[in-house]
């Protein structure tokens, strides 16, 4: 008898690991030594007269391809009810968002940062690790724009330089009589020197020998500026000495040393005081004219 099309049975054979495997049921409904498939001890599980069942092409047994099908299935049906459910499915830590901003902003981050490491732990024990935590950012960023923490300090000290170097420049441009002049000078200078009493600890009391170096060379911009003016005014007569620029570097060094020395015994420091005793020192050295 023909059978319909509906009612034709599969003659495809059924997998070897049935349902009653998986309770530890053999074949023929009847349970296995008690252990099941777990232990690979199941009539199924078992060989010829109770030996373990051979390894399948891939070197696993019946009840190792059950496990292994069996978290696979279990993993996939889990990530499947995940997505139904609308729940959030599992991804990496999710990354910091990247910043974009212009390469002077990044070393502006960078000096900020400086300053507040350098004041926190000191110079000495401050890493490159330590400068770009605080500016949040990476080590690459910082290579960008120093190539060491030497650098970072020779550059928080140009600015202070730089800074007083408008000044100079503003003052000269003024062109007050010779020395009025170099007295407004002098007296900005001391007070700028206060007013950043911090930086000046920072790079005289724990800076080493480099970071010394890359502060000298910002130091001399303003002594040359300044040793111009004062060269010039010995040529027209207001200044007399030997040697009107070493008589001026000497002032200038004389009062950085006594002011650096000051800062680092801590205490308020008179800045009057220290003004009278610059501008007489350097009064007696260029000649200043007797006043009445």
């Amino acid at each position: 008898m023909k059978i319909p099309m509906q009612m034709k049975v599969s003659r495809r054979p059924l997998p070897r690991v049935a349902a009653g495997l998986e309770l530890g049921m053999s074949s023929s409904g009847s349970r296995g030594s008690g252990r099941g498939i777990a232990a690979g001890q199941g009539d199924d599980a078992a060989g010829p007269a109770g030996t373990a069942a051979p390894p399948n092409a891939k070197g696993l047994t019946v009840s190792q391809s059950i496990d292994r099908r069996s978290v696979m299935y279990s993993g996939e049906r889990m990530s499947h009810g995940r997505k139904a459910c609308g729940m959030p499915q599992s991804s990496a830590p999710a990354k910091r968002k990247r910043v974009h901003k212009s390469p002077e902003a990044r070393r502006a981050d960078i000096l900020r940062a400086g300053r507040e490491v350098f004041s926190t732990i000191g110079f000495s024990e401050a890493t490159i690790q330590d400068i770009t935590t605080a500016a949040g950012m990476g080590k690459g960023s910082f290579y960008m724009h120093f190539e060491t923490k030497d650098h970072v300090l020779g550059a928080m000290w140009e600015e202070y330089i730089n800074a007083f170097y408008d000044t100079t420049e503003a003052i000269l441009a003024e062109g007050e009589a010779w020395w009025p002049t170099l007295d407004e000078l002098l007296t900005q200078l001391i007070q700028h020197a206060v007013n950043h009493a911090e930086l000046h600890r920072l790079v005289y009391g724990s800076a080493n020998a480099k970071a010394l170096d890359l502060c000298k060379e910002s130091n001399a911009r303003v002594v040359n500026r300044i040793c111009e003016f004062v060269v010039r005014g010995e040529r027209a007569g207001a200044f007399r000495s030997r040697n009107a620029d070493w008589a001026f570097r000497m002032i200038y060094y004389a009062a950085d040393g006594l002011l650096d020395e000051l800062i680092a015994q801590g205490g308020t420091l008179d800045t009057e005081e220290i003004t009278r005793s610059v501008l007489e020192l350097a009064h007696r050295t260029l000649g200043a004219p007797a006043t009445g």
